[in-house]
């Protein structure tokens, strides 16, 4: 997902003030992330926020019960990168190229 093919993207300032498009385009993070993890998974935002804050533990019968299935860890993985991949290219539309 583009910052500019969403609604706050289209909103976004672009060079008036770098430090508020700065802050704009890295306030969005989170919410993109969020909003690729529940699509990925099939998640609402509530469940995500409980898988959030839920813990691995052990059961009454000594086995251990964890939060993310394989499958659902490898999702959060691909968001996350994704995530960063979008903020280099943020970083390099106000800064050049992130290898300066």
């Amino acid at each position: 997902m583009k910052l500019s093919d969403t609604p706050l993207g289209r909103n976004a300032p672009r060079s008036e003030n770098l430090l508020l498009a700065i802050h704009t385009e890295l306030s969005a993070a989170p919410i993109f992330f969020r909003a690729d993890v529940c699509k990925e998974c099939d998640w609402s935002t509530s469940v995500l926020y409980r898988r959030m804050r839920t813990k691995d533990h052990i059961n009454k019968n000594g086995k251990l019960i964890l939060v993310f299935s394989r499958e659902e860890e490898e999702k959060l993985k691909a968001a996350f990168n994704a995530r960063i991949a979008w903020l280099e290219g943020c970083y390099k539309k106000y800064f050049g190229t992130s290898d300066q």
